[in-house]
């Protein structure tokens, strides 16, 4: 228990370290249509102090917000109608697993892919990679229509290796 707490303390340490508020990233975009822009660059390393990706199958813990894509602007900047935050609490799910739940789409986990800890991206998910035509509702109230389009806001805290 005691090595769990060190390897625990040492892991937020080492994922804190290095983050960066950047303020003029360019949108990148994904052949898939997914375009995301980064807020804050995410200091994440792993033990060996390299660079710390996702997984398949590690845990990620972060903060999601979901817009409607029906804002002014196009691609990341068409954050419009407010749809859902989970009430600003964490959420955890495992990358690359599937089925998907709640505010999860695979156009997230496309830009979530390329994301260290402490990292916050706005992300721009066409519909085909979010709700598709079914939309979704969440507990909030929140609708996403079919065929919409969404911008999401991610903050991953933390990328883990599940328990064996």
């Amino acid at each position: 228990v005691v090595s769990e707490q060190l390897k625990t303390r040492r892991e937020n340490f080492l994922e804190k370290t290095g983050t960066v508020d950047v303020s003029d990233a360019e949108e990148v975009a994904l052949d898939s249509g997914v375009k995301y822009k980064d807020l804050r660059l995410g200091g994440g390393v792993g033990n060996a102090g390299q660079p710390r990706y996702p997984e398949r199958g590690d845990i990620i813990s972060g903060k999601v917000s979901v817009w409607l894509a029906d804002g002014a602007g196009s691609g990341t900047d068409a954050k419009g109608t407010f749809v859902d935050d989970n009430g600003g609490k964490l959420v955890a799910f495992l990358f690359a697993r599937r089925p998907l739940r709640g505010a999860l789409t695979e156009g997230l986990e496309a830009a979530v892919a390329s994301m260290r800890a402490g990292g916050r991206r706005r992300v721009f998910v066409p519909a085909s990679l979010a709700f598709g035509n079914n939309g979704a509702a969440f507990p909030s109230g929140g609708i996403v229509p079919g065929g919409a389009d969404v911008v999401y806001e991610i903050e991953v805290e933390r990328i883990s290796v599940p328990p064996s």
